[in-house]
């Protein structure tokens, strides 16, 4: 089956969601899946818009520190909020262009501080999403920013991948997708491609938390690449993975495909019709 997200709850477990079949959870004292619970109304089929897929809802983001906080990011609608646990929601669009919003990330120090992967770069909000300001210089046009991650040492290093939204969402040859670095809090970005086939989306990336330097990266059919050299240069990561390296997507990744345990030692990676993939790192 599909595997398009792969993820870690709080406690612990690691999820699959697949297409079509539902969410399974990991029994690691049975090593087996066991499907959930299926939620009310699995498998809607939204409107299409410009011949692409409208995804009402794209990323859930939700504070640390109170639970209650959460952030919804909309495609192509933007940001909406609630502080009573999903009771109400606001919308927060003060600042915003047009743009649908792909994923959300806080600041690592200050969750008042919200960047927003969009169909057209990044944004920012100072203030808990009350306003929002262009935060991209140096980003290629229209780019649909699939992941951001920061260095968990300095937070004015971040990294962010993906894919050209150019010729609506085609993209065009030899330029598919890029990864983006910036070592100024986002206010100005760098291509960090050495290696890497750009005729290709690049889905997420991750820095480990143990060696900053150290990024693992999902590509949309080249399977998982790793930089140790903070994005200087790329290589693959693919032992054992060589049959099944094309990654759980249908090119509008609204999904998480590559996910680290909590102890930051062993890496998952949810593939297109080859199920879930582990790799133990070697400290």
């Amino acid at each position: 089956m599909q595997v398009r997200s792969v993820a870690f709850t709080a406690d612990g477990r690691l999820l699959a969601g697949t297409l079509g079949y539902g969410v399974y959870a990991f029994n690691r004292w049975q090593s087996t899946w066991e499907p959930l619970q299926e939620f009310r109304e699995f498998g809607t089929f939204w409107p299409m818009w410009a011949n692409r897929p409208l995804y009402q809802y794209s990323t859930i983001l939700i504070d640390p520190v109170d639970s209650n906080t959460m952030y919804l990011g909309t495609f192509p609608a933007g940001v909406y909020k609630t502080t009573d646990g999903g009771e109400h929601w606001s919308e927060k669009s003060v600042g915003w262009t047009n743009d649908g919003v792909f994923c959300l990330a806080f600041h690592p120090g200050n969750t008042d501080m919200v960047y927003a992967g969009t169909y057209n770069g990044i944004n920012r909000s100072l203030d808990g999403s009350e306003h929002w300001e262009f935060w991209g210089a140096g980003w290629p046009p229209e780019q649909w920013v699939f992941h951001i991650a920061f260095d968990p040492i300095d937070p004015s290093i971040l990294y962010a991948c993906s894919k050209n939204g150019e010729n609506e969402g085609e993209g065009r040859p030899g330029f598919h997708g890029t990864v983006m670095k910036s070592i100024d809090g986002g206010a100005h970005w760098f291509s960090i491609t050495s290696g890497l086939d750009p005729n290709q989306e690049f889905l997420r990336i991750l820095v480990d938390p143990v060696d900053r330097h150290t990024l693992y990266l999902a590509t949309s059919y080249q399977g998982v690449w790793i930089s140790e050299d903070a994005g200087d240069s790329w290589r693959e990561w693919n032992q054992g993975l060589q049959p099944c390296r094309e990654a759980g997507t249908n090119g509008n990744n609204v999904a998480n495909v590559l996910a680290l345990s909590a102890d930051g030692n062993t890496l998952y990676f949810g593939t297109l019709g080859c199920g879930v993939w582990k790799r133990t790192i070697q400290r």
